[in-house]
């Protein structure tokens, strides 16, 4: 897969976050709900959405991984630096929502409805920056391309 792909492939998964984002924000409201029925209604669907939480976790490691060196080459080391320091908050925090999830029940749901609104406001932001990111590395190599390009007209 060239780097061009990659690019397109991480922002299509950004997107994908983001209305998984959209779904579990909507559970967590049903948690938070004064009536009981609606907060079992809500802890299913969130217990249902485990899955999908988990590939958001799995989508940081595989950045790391497979972009590593086009990061290094193309960022600077305080962008490396807080993306890899947002990645490891990210990983504690989806650890930590997922513990309480296990243990949470219909009447006792404030933990889950703090954390996971804490978790979803921090992804955004996060994905947000990555998406930054990924722009300035499509610029960096459009630029270098085109320079490549008028030293070898």
């Amino acid at each position: 897969m060239n780097l061009h792909t990659q690019l397109e492939y991480f922002h299509g998964e950004h997107d994908e976050i983001h209305v998984a984002l959209n779904a579990w924000e909507a559970a967590l409201q049903r948690v938070g709900s004064a009536d009981d029925a609606e907060r079992r209604k809500g802890l299913m669907q969130l217990r249902e959405l485990k899955e999908q939480i988990r590939r958001i976790q799995e989508h940081c490691h595989r950045e790391e991984q497979q972009f590593e060196s086009s990061f290094q080459m193309y960022l600077d080391g305080s962008a490396l630096g807080r993306l890899r320091g947002e990645h490891d908050e990210l990983a504690r925090l989806t650890s930590s929502f997922l513990t309480e999830l296990d243990f949470a029940s219909v009447l006792r749901t404030g933990e889950v409805v703090a954390r996971g609104g804490e978790l979803i406001e921090l992804l955004r932001k996060h994905i947000n920056y990555e998406d930054q990111l990924l722009t300035q590395i499509e610029e960096r190599i459009s630029a270098k391309e085109n320079y490549l390009s008028k030293c070898t007209q």
